[in-house]
């Protein structure tokens, strides 16, 4: 019993110990490349790329290209772009003039989370931009009322674009460097501690139907419906049985988790008990087609390590190839991760009744399934 509970936790705190490293390094991401198509080659917009690729933080994580909208389109077809930088023509003129004129993006489908980087990099920027605009409106504003000359209105209209605007940026640099501890590291912390919770629960309902296999033997089962014991209450004395014992040693892991990422108790205890369910009923239904306990086993790990992969415990499923991102979505060990990761947000949200949804239908045709091979067994009597 002492081994069903904490090898298991040994293990995966193993693979945990081992992954944190990776979270303590300042970069986790593949340095990669975007283009930068510049319409509007004026000397505010050649000022702001090159700060850009002067910096030396962010040559760190990626590399500019400078070229035309054709060759950046065949370079992101190609794969060998994360993303295109498009600036129109007119851009800097027009934020002079308190235009909001967008500057396009476009990200690599195929490279999601460097997308995502490019993503936030121009809406800091744009940001900033917006944040200068204002303080120049703000004294320009006040220059009119005030009924400045014109001349002179203009000129400190030059200069509070660059001396303003350079300001704001970080006083006197476009880029203010910040260092942080890991990019999206709460969020893929918590991605893992449930991912790796749920794995758990899963290892823990295979070793505690291993345990009652070895117990109650398939000699016991067949006298046990020779005296008049119904293929239901075998099947529920076994399900009680090994959804008590989940449910009890997901509480040692489970108290310390929500304390520690600050989750809402009542969700997770309600999504612990429902995929406690699944897992149980899953491995009841395996341990009624595979009888003989070698091969339970065999199947046995065999559901896990494919369980582990396909599910997106591992590694996220919007990183597969799209084959296999098509095949997580028949998972179970992928909807049981994505209730999990949706019942926090405080929303029943579609995926997340979906989710549950598939679940429960799941759970279902796992009992129905357990029920039909134990009532085969009471007919061979």
């Amino acid at each position: 019993m002492f081994a069903i509970i904490f090898i298991p936790i040994l293990f995966i705190s193993g693979i945990g110990l081992i992954g944190s490293q990776l979270f303590q390094q300042e970069s986790r991401v593949q340095p990669f490349q975007v283009a930068i198509v510049n319409e509007d080659p004026t000397f505010e917009t050649k000022m702001v790329i090159k700060q850009l690729t002067d910096n030396d933080h962010l040559n760190q994580l990626m590399e500019t290209i400078q070229t035309n909208q054709t060759h950046a389109d065949e370079l992101l077809n190609k794969n060998e772009i994360a993303g295109v930088i498009y600036i129109p023509k007119g851009f800097s003129g027009n934020v002079a003039h308190g235009e909001n004129t967008p500057v396009q993006v476009i990200g690599n489908q195929r490279r999601p989370l460097q997308s995502q980087l490019i993503h936030y990099l121009l809406k800091s920027a744009a940001d900033l931009t917006s944040a200068a605009q204002s303080g120049i409106n703000t004294v320009n504003d006040f220059m009119v009322e005030n009924d400045f000359p014109k001349d002179v209105r203009k000129k400190e209209l030059r200069k509070n674009i660059v001396t303003y605007a350079l300001h704001v940026l970080g006083r006197g640099q476009v880029f203010e460097e910040v260092k942080k501890a890991s990019l999206f590291q709460e969020d893929i912390l918590q991605y893992y501690a449930i991912s790796f919770f749920i794995l758990l629960l899963m290892i823990w309902g295979f070793c505690g139907q291993l345990l009652l296999s070895s117990r109650i033997n398939q000699s016991v089962s067949l006298r046990l419906l020779s005296y008049g014991i119904t293929p239901i209450h075998i099947i529920a004395a076994k399900f009680v049985a090994l959804f008590l014992l989940v449910m009890g040693c997901s509480l040692i892991i489970g108290i310390p988790l929500i304390i520690w990422m600050e989750l809402a108790p009542w969700s997770f205890v309600f999504g612990s008990i429902l995929i406690s369910l699944v897992f149980s009923l899953f491995f009841l239904m395996l341990e009624s087609l595979f009888q003989r306990e070698k091969v339970f086993l065999l199947m046995g790990v065999i559901f896990i390590l494919v369980g582990a992969i396909v599910g997106g415990h591992l590694i996220p499923t919007a990183y597969y190839p799209s084959w296999l991102e098509q095949m997580s979505s028949y998972s179970v060990n992928a909807w049981a991760l994505t209730f999990m990761l949706e019942i926090f947000h405080g929303e029943w949200t579609s995926s997340l009744s979906h989710s549950f949804k598939l679940l429960l239908l799941s759970s279902c045709g796992f009992l129905f399934i357990s029920i039909l091979l134990n009532a085969r067994k009471r007919r061979f009597l």
